[in-house]
């Protein structure tokens, strides 16, 4: 078995037997030995051989040996290499996903629908504030600098993670927004203290009860 490569580098694939050529008496091309071929014929078109150039307009090829369980070895390698290749490339499209979410430049709904790019809460790790870490296949952003400890899983302690909402979810629980992309938009819904809570506001911070809200009377939507 050979490979047919051409000296600029392309591959132009294997082949069981090299065909030598020569140009016949009457100007066409005819098989060849080695010895007397001026080019090489593969897959219906001439190539010029190295130190040969006689046949004008053709590629110069060489011709290497190789053999099937090589040729395996050598695919599976450029595979492993490639799959290597694709798999750096998506982590740092997810760290540059991650951290325009972090900086607040792309909106939770959208964070929420790609959370496989986040990276899992770990205990014994330095959380900065607005680091956002998955738990349990939820998201959730550091809202206090710490170092997480086994039972203070961000479920476990809202005064140092909030929850990052499901926009599926008609009630989401309240949470304190750290930005203003971060913030709850207008007729968002909530629960908080064990009541439900309706945004009077676009980008509203504020903690229901406080300002900015009003309790929930059933039915109200119909007059929206």
């Amino acid at each position: 078995m050979y490979r047919i490569v051409t000296t600029d580098g392309t591959d132009l694939g294997l082949t069981d037997e090299i065909l030598y050529i020569k140009k016949s008496e009457s100007g066409v091309y005819v098989k060849a030995s080695e010895k007397d071929a001026i080019g090489i014929a593969h897959r219906g078109k001439a190539y010029n051989r190295v130190g040969f150039g006689e046949i004008v307009d053709a590629e110069t090829v060489v011709a290497f040996e190789t053999s099937p369980s090589k040729e395996l070895e050598e695919y599976k390698a450029e595979l492993a290499s490639q799959a290597k290749k694709s798999q750096a490339n998506k982590k740092l499209s997810d760290m540059v996903f991650v951290s325009a979410v972090e900086e607040g430049k792309i909106d939770a709904a959208v964070a929420v629908e790609n959370a496989a790019a986040f990276l899992e809460w770990k205990p014994n790790c330095s959380y900065e504030i607005g680091n956002i870490r998955k738990h349990e296949g939820v998201l959730y952003r550091c809202i206090q600098k710490h170092t997480s400890q086994t039972g203070w899983e961000p479920s476990a302690v809202p005064a140092l993670w909030t929850k990052i909402g499901d926009p599926t979810e008609e009630w989401q629980i309240w949470r304190q927004p750290i930005c203003a992309e971060d913030a709850w938009g207008y007729h968002a819904k909530v629960t908080h203290k064990d009541e439900k809570w309706v945004s009077d506001y676009a980008n509203n911070v504020w903690e229901p009860s406080v300002f900015g809200w009003h309790k929930y009377v059933e039915g109200e939507e119909e007059e929206w």
